[in-house]
């Protein structure tokens, strides 16, 4: 049963995706309203999304491999968590930043061992103490002589921080999109 809900709330999410569904007439009023705003004159902390991007390159291994010959998911969600938990820890001043929810890891291609990754974190949501970190995941492959990168897993998850730390502002239509897909996440979790 449980198996069965989680599966329709998964389906459920896919389908409200940012990839899929353009922002509501509410997120684009909230858009443009951030886009007018400007940090040095407005009151309160404004942190640019640009700020909030932390990468990080590794070389899987053979050790990291499925039974498939393929990098475990869970080898990939452990990176994905611990750059995520690093990046939300840089906006706290004094605590520690706690879990509170790991939004479904998405899929989308198997990763070969021995390939390089490319691990991007960005603070995507904040809504007071809460930040929605999504971290994704692209394999760097150069074997036709140019570095090509292919999106392999999203992994997004919230953490209460402790202290609010200010208004998110997107810098540019990705960053738009991918602050209403953290909105989204974190609305869905929070209803």
């Amino acid at each position: 049963e449980m198996g069965k809900s989680n599966q329709k709330r998964r389906i459920e999410a896919a389908k409200n995706s940012s990839l899929k569904v353009p922002p509501t007439q509410a997120e684009m009023l909230e858009l443009h309203d951030l886009w007018l705003t400007n940090p040095a004159s407005a009151a309160g902390k404004y942190i640019h999304m640009a700020q909030t991007v932390v990468n990080k390159v590794e070389l899987s291994h053979y050790a990291d491999r499925n039974i498939h010959g393929t990098v475990f998911g869970g080898t990939l969600m452990r990176e994905s968590f611990e750059l995520a938990f690093c990046n939300a820890y840089m906006l706290c001043d004094k605590s520690t930043p706690r879990l509170m929810h790991i939004n479904d890891t998405q899929f989308y291609a198997p990763v070969p061992y021995g390939s390089i990754l490319n691990f991007t974190s960005v603070v995507n949501f904040i809504q007071g103490e809460l930040l929605s970190v999504n971290v994704a995941i692209d394999v760097i492959d150069k074997s036709a002589g140019e570095a090509k990168k292919t999106r392999t897993n999203d992994f997004n998850v919230v953490f209460d921080i402790g202290t609010e730390v200010g208004t998110l502002i997107p810098d540019t239509y990705r960053d738009a999109m991918l602050y209403v897909e953290g909105k989204r996440k974190l609305k869905s979790w929070l209803h």
